[in-house]
């Protein structure tokens, strides 16, 4: 969406960026037409296309009497499970073929060998995460691997052993922080530090996370945040955060 906003403004919020274009549109930004010009508007729009929506009617607890059962649904959860994308089937047909044809030697033949099928995401992950192509492999699941890297970085010790994690992190994310403290032999309310908004607010703001770390820094062991928030959507502060982690 192109909105003449200066994307290198490290003021501009969702909020900001809302009321600008409120101002610019003059449409209030509780109206059913500020949410259709944001659509409208949006680059990114056509790539609704590219995914199968649920059909209304194929949900469960739906009251088809008050509904139109081929309407697409209103998907909200794709921070959890996302849509399938249309050409999915496509693509592991192409793998399904070459097993059949191939069998073992799928492995390191075939259209898309099975052994090398994480070397084309590669380039991408490696840009994203700062890293070298050597460094980045791709496997397993997020919790597996978080396992892994804990078994690494958390190295707990009688006077520094607390995990810092904000409240509400990804379900399976604190259960794995919580099994790692556990495997550890410490109690989850002694080193569980979680850290939440302030009472009303829906973010976490930065600067309690710094005062946090200035008071328990010398018993932390692990600063694990999210890069975004999972219910909020809260983008972290995280080179601040992890310089002043550092510190301590």
């Amino acid at each position: 969406m192109n909105n003449n906003l200066n994307k290198n403004d490290q003021s501009l919020n969702p909020q900001n960026t809302l009321n600008h274009l409120s101002e610019k549109w003059h449409v209030s930004i509780t109206s059913e037409e500020f949410a259709r010009k944001l659509d409208e508007n949006d680059s990114l729009r056509n790539l609704r296309d590219e995914f199968y929506i649920p059909k209304v009617g194929g949900l469960p607890k739906v009251d088809k009497a008050r509904t139109d059962p081929q309407s697409d649904s209103i998907y909200l959860c794709g921070h959890s499970l996302g849509l399938q994308p249309k050409r999915v089937r496509k693509l592991i047909d192409i793998w399904l073929k070459d097993w059949a044809d191939l069998g073992v030697y799928g492995h390191i033949y075939g259209t898309n060998p099975f052994a090398y099928c994480d070397y084309p995401c590669i380039p991408t992950l490696k840009t994203l995460l700062g890293a070298e192509d050597n460094e980045v492999g791709i496997m397993n699941q997020l919790t597996t691997n978080i396992h892994f890297m804990m078994i690494s970085f958390y190295r707990p010790t009688s006077k520094r052993f607390k995990i810092l994690y904000e409240e509400r992190a990804f379900p399976s994310d604190e259960y794995a922080f919580q099994s790692q403290i556990q495997f550890h032999g410490y109690k989850l309310e002694e080193a569980a530090l979680k850290i939440k908004p302030r009472a009303n607010e829906d973010c976490i703001r930065t600067e309690d996370i710094l005062e946090l770390l200035k008071q328990q820094g010398q018993s932390i062991a692990l600063v694990l945040l999210s890069g975004v928030q999972y219910y909020t959507g809260q983008l972290f502060e995280i080179e601040t955060i992890t310089r002043a982690a550092q510190q301590y």
